[in-house]
């Protein structure tokens, strides 16, 4: 499909007996595709995306096999390292990790409810074992 008629295709779909296997599309219309879908029993089972328009994935998902979003994976500062992990039960976002200095060990982890942090863990020494726990607590008047 050529949906901004400029000669170029910015959305291509592949199918295998009738069901989806494939989509690229170019979304900032740049000639170059920014999101690759692939599926399985026409289902969506992973997903990468070029949020930043530089030419390389920044974004990455995995489905199960209801298409409920599994785990995401970003580079949300474009030095081209993973430096924050989403975890996802029957698509609901529960932990999220951060690898917040860049040297690949995801130091500190946020428990999710409701949308909300619970807790954050910690790790400064990279043993493992949190070093600090901070626990949200929620009011009669909101949050704490």
């Amino acid at each position: 499909m050529d949906s901004n008629k400029n000669g170029k295709p910015d959305d291509i779909t592949w199918y295998e007996n009738e069901q989806p296997m494939e989509q690229k599309q170019d979304t900032n219309f740049d000639g170059r595709f920014d999101i690759i879908t692939r599926f399985a029993k026409g289902m969506v089972k992973f997903q990468e995306k070029d949020l930043n328009f530089d030419g390389s994935s920044d974004f990455f998902a995995d489905f199960d096999d209801a298409g409920n979003v599994l785990e995401t994976r970003e580079d949300t500062n474009g030095n081209g390292q993973i430096d924050r992990i989403r975890h996802y039960r029957s698509g609901t976002l529960y932990k999220v990790a951060h690898d917040h200095d860049g040297d690949e060990f995801f130091e500190t982890v946020s428990l999710m409810e409701n949308n909300r942090i619970v807790k954050n863990l910690t790790d400064k020494n990279r043993d493992g074992i949190p070093d600090v726990e901070v626990v949200s607590m929620k009011t009669s008047t909101g949050n704490c």
